[in-house]
């Protein structure tokens, strides 16, 4: 089976990419910058590389060549050219690459979205209305909402180990006590892979989450105890 994943460079695509290679599949990745470190990476790998930019009006068609399953993992942080919200981008994005998906004849879409329902959380409104825009505009879609995903490189993580390490006092705010179900990294990678199957992965709403349910606050101090501060 060949796949492409969008968003391969990311923690959770430099996981899945070589979970997916290991397993037989054939995968295509799409990367703004093909010489960038870890785009080649991912090609020592054995994963093909096609440049491309979902954020860009430039025809998506031949990244989608053969392509039975299409992962989006695309998570924009702000405007790609630096105008409107970072939402608003991402859904545009998100909509190009679900046509482009549908017109190539690709059987499914896999999103992997935010798990929550905050409606004063910009991150999560845009993660939902990323999921809305795919599953209106592309082929039928198991859209993942996941937990915070963590294991080794984890950029939540690595966030959090630096505010433990720098900060003498961490300011209480709302966001502390914000509660989650982080999922580690190899059990995350699993189910993406699942979700490929068409005997297994149905296309639908998916919530994933680990067993243990955490406050951000609860998480630093986990932290901080295993560097012993």
């Amino acid at each position: 089976m060949r796949v492409l994943i969008a968003g391969a460079t990311g923690f959770v695509g430099r996981n899945l990419v070589p979970a997916m290679l290991g397993s037989g599949e054939d995968v295509r990745c799409l990367v703004r910058t093909p010489g960038a470190p870890a785009a080649r990476g991912l090609a020592a790998a054995g994963a093909e590389l096609v440049a491309g930019d979902v954020a860009s009006r430039r025809d998506l068609a031949a990244p989608f060549e053969a392509v039975e399953v299409a992962y989006f993992l695309v998570h924009m942080m702000g405007g790609a050219d630096g105008q409107g919200s970072y939402e608003r981008t991402e859904v545009a994005s998100a909509r190009r690459f679900a046509r482009a998906a549908r017109r190539a004849g690709v059987e499914r879409v896999v999103y992997l979205g935010g798990l929550g329902a905050l409606p004063s959380s910009p991150h999560l409104r845009s993660r939902h209305a990323t999921g809305r825009a795919l599953a209106d505009e592309g082929p039928p879609l198991v859209y993942m909402r996941a937990g915070m995903a963590i294991g080794a490189g984890s950029e939540s993580y690595v966030l959090a180990r630096s505010a433990v390490e720098r900060l003498p006092v961490v300011p209480d705010n709302a966001w502390l006590h914000t509660e989650s179900q982080p999922i580690g990294i190899r059990d995350l990678v699993a189910y993406l892979r699942l979700a490929a199957d068409p005997e297994i992965g149905r296309p639908g709403e998916v919530e994933l989450g680990g067993p243990d349910v955490l406050s951000h606050l609860d998480m630093l101090d986990a932290i901080a105890r295993s560097l012993g501060r």
